[in-house]
C-alpha cells in the first residue's frame, strides 16, 4: 500500500538535502549551468506569486503575472543580485571567514540597488500591461512580489548573520575571524541580530508593502495595522483572536518565533517543521483585516530562505493541491503540524526534481543516490 503524501515528511526532506548538495556544488564551481539555477529562483518567484494569489482567488493569470513583475524589474529573468555575488558560495556553505561591517553594508547595498523605488516603477507601467484596465489585480501582483523581495533580502541579511556566528563557534582559533571577534560592536550587532530573527515592526512593514490600497473599504484600519474586527473561519468552526488580544498574540507570536529559529540554527529542529508551525501560528492569530493567507506563506518562505533553501516554495492553488493545503492547515488546527510541513517539502522537492533534470539533461551527473 503507498505511503500518503502527508506521511513522507522524511523522505521528501532527504531528497531536498541531496539534490541542494548537488546545486551547491555546481555553484561553487561556477559552472556554465549556474545560470540555469538563477534562472529557477526567478521563476519560481514569479510561481510563488502567481500560486499564493491563485489560492485566494486573486491576482492575474500566469504570463499577466510575469508581465507585471518583469515591468517592476526589469533585470529578471537575469538576477537576483545577491546570487550573482562569490560570496553567496561561502554563505550557503557556511564558510563566511572574514566579512567586516562594512562588507555587510556593501553586500546589502547589492540586493537593495536593482529594488530601489519599485513602487514608483510600478505607477509608471505602460499602457501595454494594464491587462483590460484590471489595475486592483495589477497591484495584487505588483504589491506581493515586492514583498516578496523585501522577504528575500531579510532572509539573506539573516543568513549572514547565523553563517558568521556558525563560523565563529566552530572556528574559535581561526586567525581570520579576528576582525570580527575584535570588534566588539559588531559581535555585539550580530548576536543581537541573531536573537531577533523577525519583529512586530517587520511584520507590519511588510503587510504595508503587501495590502496598500488593496484592504477592503470597510476595514476600520490602514495596511500594517491590527484588524478591529472579529474574525472566523467562513464555516464558524474556528474563531480566530479577538481584536483586543492581538497585541498580545502577536508579540508571543514574535518571542516564540525567535526561539524557534534558534532551534532551527542549533539543528534541533527542521526548518520544513519549523516554516510549517511559524507560518500557521501566524495565520492562527489572523492579525490584519486582509491578505493573512498571503502573508502567511511568505512567512514560509522567509523561514526556508533564511536557512539556505535558495528557492522560494510556491503552494499551489489549483483544486488538488489547494485541497491538500486546506487539509494540512486543518491538522495543524490541532497542533500537528507534520502534514503541512510535508507539503511544504513535498512541493520544494519537486522544483528541485525539475531543476535537477534540466542541469542532467545539460550533461550535469548527479549521481545514483539523488
Amino acid at each position: 500500500m503507498n505511503t500518503p503524501w502527508y506521511k513522507k515528511l522524511s523522505e521528501y526532506v532527504d531528497k531536498c538535502d541531496k539534490i541542494d548538495q548537488h546545486i551547491i556544488k555546481i555553484l561553487a564551481e561556477k559552472t556554465d549551468l549556474a545560470p540555469e539555477i538563477k534562472s529557477m529562483v526567478t521563476y519560481q518567484k514569479v510561481a510563488t506569486v502567481y500560486e499564493s494569489n491563485l489560492i485566494e482567488e486573486s491576482g492575474l493569470p500566469k504570463e499577466a503575472t510575469r508581465k507585471i513583475i518583469e515591468t517592476i524589474c526589469p533585470s529578471l529573468p537575469n538576477t537576483p543580485a545577491e546570487y550573482q555575488s562569490d560570496n553567496i558560495v561561502d554563505l550557503l556553505q557556511g564558510g563566511i571567514t572574514s566579512w567586516t561591517q562594512d562588507q555587510i553594508n556593501s553586500f546589502s547595498e547589492l540586493m537593495q540597488s536593482e529594488y530601489d523605488n519599485p513602487l514608483e516603477t510600478f505607477s509608471k507601467l505602460t499602457p501595454s500591461v494594464t491587462f483590460n484596465n484590471k489595475n486592483r489585480k495589477q497591484m495584487e501582483v505588483a504589491r506581493h512580489f515586492i514583498a516578496l523581495e523585501e522577504i528575500d533580502r531579510h532572509a539573506t541579511n539573516k543568513l549572514i548573520v547565523f553563517g558568521m556566528l556558525r563560523f565563529i563557534k566552530n572556528n574559535p582559533q581561526n586567525k581570520e575571524i579576528n576582525r570580527i571577534t575584535g570588534n566588539p560592536s559588531l559581535m555585539d550587532g550580530l548576536i543581537s541580530s541573531s536573537k531577533e530573527f523577525i519583529t512586530e515592526d517587520f511584520i507590519k512593514s511588510i503587510h504595508k508593502t503587501l495590502a496598500t490600497d488593496l484592504l477592503p473599504t470597510d476595514a476600520g484600519v490602514a495596511a500594517g495595522e491590527y484588524r478591529i474586527d472579529e474574525r472566523g473561519v467562513g464555516d464558524y468552526t474556528v474563531k480566530f483572536p479577538s481584536p483586543e488580544i492581538i497585541e498580545s498574540c502577536m508579540k508571543n507570536w514574535v518571542r516564540q518565533t525567535n526561539q524557534t529559529m534558534q532551534d532551527v540554527w542549533n539543528k534541533d529542529l527542521s526548518p520544513y517543521v519549523a516554516s510549517a508551525k511559524i507560518s500557521h501560528e501566524f495565520v492562527w492569530i489572523h492579525p490584519f483585516p486582509d491578505f493573512n493567507g498571503r502573508m502567511s506563506r511568505l512567512i514560509m518562505n522567509l523561514v526556508l530562505l533564511s536557512t539556505g533553501k535558495i528557492f522560494s516554495v510556491d503552494l499551489r492553488g489549483e483544486s488538488k493541491n489547494k485541497h491538500r493545503y486546506i487539509t494540512s492547515l486543518k491538522k495543524a488546527n490541532r497542533q500537528d503540524y507534520s502534514a503541512l510541513a510535508a507539503l511544504i517539502a513535498m512541493r520544494r522537492s519537486e522544483v528541485l526534481e525539475n531543476i535537477k533534470v534540466n542541469l542532467m539533461t545539460a550533461g550535469y551527473d548527479f549521481g545514483a543516490d539523488s
